[in-house]
């Protein structure tokens, strides 16, 4: 399983459906606009997939272009561009994470692993953690910790230190952010914080929501059982 969503298996369809059915930001509340016409006129178009019409989008003038051929506004096209980009994080480097020692960052490095998207691919395979441990000589649960913190990275919003405050709350993956209670989460990651002092403020009952729907997202789009490193 790969780090970011295949695109290629993602209609149209679907990411209207989430567009209409997700708690959005107030900057992104027009993407509801007239919809399903808008929606209509980029499948006519050919862009019958998430990744057809990503790539169509990129580029300062993507979305004149594909606005030319489809009537749908540009600024429209503007926000539905980053709200597809959003939906794929850039990987992490490990030396983001706030408590990961330099020695391990470094070891790992040294086998090529340098961010969350190589850690999360290496360590998901069948015995990867096992089979890096071997590799490295590092001990399997600062690994598996290390695969944690890369797996609930996936999850739209999730910075370094949130992803450090999940884990340490013990939402160690993606599947289980999506199961959580909002009020529940936003409970746990507190006192996570507070107990780690990873950042300032707090992060809010209805952004943990968004977290969890996002997190269903991608959960439902891999399928009912992701995998569980070292499962």
């Amino acid at each position: 399983m790969a780090y970011h969503l295949d695109d290629t298996t993602i209609s149209l369809d679907r990411l209207k459906t989430r567009l209409a059915r997700a708690d959005l930001i107030p900057s992104q509340l027009l993407l509801r606009d007239d919809i399903d016409a808008r929606f209509a006129s980029l499948q006519s178009e050919g862009y019958s997939n998430l990744a057809l019409l990503r790539d169509a989008l990129r580029g300062s003038k993507g979305p004149a272009r594909v606005s030319a051929q489809t009537s749908v506004p540009v600024d429209y096209l503007v926000v539905l561009r980053r709200v597809i980009e959003g939906m794929r994080p850039a990987p992490v480097a490990l030396d983001s994470f706030p408590r990961l020692s330099p020695l391990l960052v470094s070891c790992l490095a040294d086998h090529g692993i340098r961010d969350s998207k190589s850690a999360y691919e290496t360590m998901l395979a069948d015995d990867g953690i096992d089979n890096l441990a071997s590799r490295t000589g590092r001990g399997i649960d600062e690994l598996h910790h290390v695969w944690c913190l890369a797996n609930v990275s996936r999850i739209q919003w999730v910075s370094p230190r949130v992803a450090t405050a999940l884990v340490a709350a013990g939402y160690e993956s993606v599947a289980r952010v999506a199961v959580a209670s909002p009020d529940s989460l936003c409970a746990d990651v507190q006192e996570a914080n507070d107990s780690n002092s990873l950042y300032r403020g707090k992060v809010g009952v209805r952004d943990m929501a968004r977290l969890i729907e996002f997190a269903g997202w991608l959960v439902e789009l891999e399928g009912a059982n992701v995998k569980e490193a070292g499962a």
